[in-house]
């Protein structure tokens, strides 16, 4: 007997009590999350006080969806800003959607049930390991990354496409691990560049509001596709055919950011173009 079956015998006052209880743990949950997006609030208050902000202690005692709409539409119109605060909301949505299921997947590749054989924690400790090496790496790529910050995340995307598509098709299992250890490393590049570029883009009284608001969304993201491509609501897929699901939805993002570092090349060039042809004819 199938669980919605079981479901369907469920007298309606029990369905409805279960839904009561789903939607409070929702609201709880919603709740205490959106309590932490304060942790700045030392520096928010003063900024928002100040003579040209044309607050007063009043307005601010209003609910904070009034902060929220005053500070972010501003903050959109920045592009490295808004590049990788979608990068961390896309991306990292994703990678943790791996993190999540690659236990499965090793044991689809690796069905052993002897446990000295079952190498998965050391996976994970290497892994971190090699990440935290990434990040420290990353502090020492010196580019202007105005001009290549799509291209750099456009083929760190694509690799980390290539190896998902690897990790799913693989049937040896050290190769699924390195390709994992890759993976993650790879991300973990990325992070403090992020950190840095959406910092700098920021004072610091900010900061906070938009590494709190993009972490919410990623989170958002995250649940949608778990409840797209995994729960027995949705599609309801096995491991591999999940895999393939992130594979395309690494893919698609790869597209997206390596068509915006063309077009980024494209417009550079159209201006250089118009200032050599200024320069001469003011001679």
């Amino acid at each position: 007997m199938t669980e919605k079956d079981d479901d369907a015998k469920k007298p309606a006052s029990e369905t409805v009590l279960d839904q009561r209880w789903k939607l409070q743990v929702f609201y709880l949950c919603f709740y205490g999350f959106m309590t932490q997006i304060r942790p700045g609030e030392s520096f928010i208050t003063p900024y928002l006080l100040g003579a040209d902000k044309n607050f007063t202690q009043r307005h601010y005692g209003r609910p904070h969806r009034l902060l929220l709409l005053h500070l972010l539409p501003p903050l959109a119109e920045q592009p490295q800003l808004r590049l990788w605060s979608l990068w961390w909301v896309f991306n990292s949505a994703g990678y943790y959607l791996v993190l999540y299921y690659v236990q499965i997947l090793w044991k689809e590749i690796y069905p052993t049930m002897d446990n000295r054989r079952v190498y998965n924690g050391g996976v994970d400790a290497a892994s971190t390991l090699l990440g935290a090496g990434a990040s420290l790496a990353a502090g020492y790529v010196k580019i202007r990354w105005r001009l290549w910050s799509e291209l750099v995340i456009g083929v760190v995307t694509a690799f980390q496409a290539g190896l998902l598509l690897l990790m799913n098709t693989t049937s040896n299992i050290w190769l699924c691990y390195a390709a994992y250890v890759l993976f993650r490393g790879s991300y973990q590049f990325l992070v403090p560049l992020a950190i840095f570029q959406i910092a700098t883009s920021l004072s610091k009284e900010l900061c906070a509001l938009v590494f709190g608001v993009n972490t919410f969304f990623a989170i958002v993201l995250k649940t949608i596709i778990t409840i797209i491509v995994a729960d027995k609501r949705g599609l309801g897929l096995s491991v591999h055919p999940q895999f393939y699901v992130y594979f395309g939805y690494f893919t698609l993002l790869a597209v997206v950011y390596l068509v915006a570092a063309v077009c980024v090349g494209i417009r550079l060039s159209a201006g250089t173009v118009t200032t050599v042809a200024r320069s001469q004819l003011r001679k």
